[in-house]
């Protein structure tokens, strides 16, 4: 929706649920990367430019890309950790489509989307 804001948190609050911060994608400090290790052969790549409000998120399996996704029209990117779960959170919002992308990273990597019209 025009004028919306794409809110993610910042390098503390990530740094504090999976022990890393977002990276600056090609020196640029809007588009940001994040690079999750979850056990021994899961790796989760997000990388979220926050003026286009897009995300490109990337799930590894030793080594071997499973999911590959990319959306338009991020509204929020939340971090949760609680109870044993470290999760990422994300939030759509056009004008006709509304929905969540969820990302649990820890204790094993599990994914969830819900993109439906309003």
């Amino acid at each position: 929706m025009a004028g919306q804001q794409f809110l993610v948190p910042d390098d503390a609050e990530v740094l504090e649920a999976f022990g890393v911060e977002s990276e600056a994608t090609d020196g640029v400090e809007s588009t940001r990367s994040l690079r999750l290790a979850a056990g021994v052969d899961d790796e989760v790549c997000l990388t979220y430019d926050i003026p286009a409000r897009s995300i490109h998120l990337q799930w590894f399996r030793k080594g071997v890309c499973v999911l590959d996704v990319s959306r338009e029209e991020a509204v929020r990117l939340s971090v949760n950790s609680s109870e044993g779960v470290t999760a990422l959170a994300l939030a759509f919002e056009s004008a006709s489509l509304s929905g969540e992308l969820r990302i649990q990273v820890w204790p094993t990597v599990s994914i969830s989307d819900r993109l439906l019209a309003h």
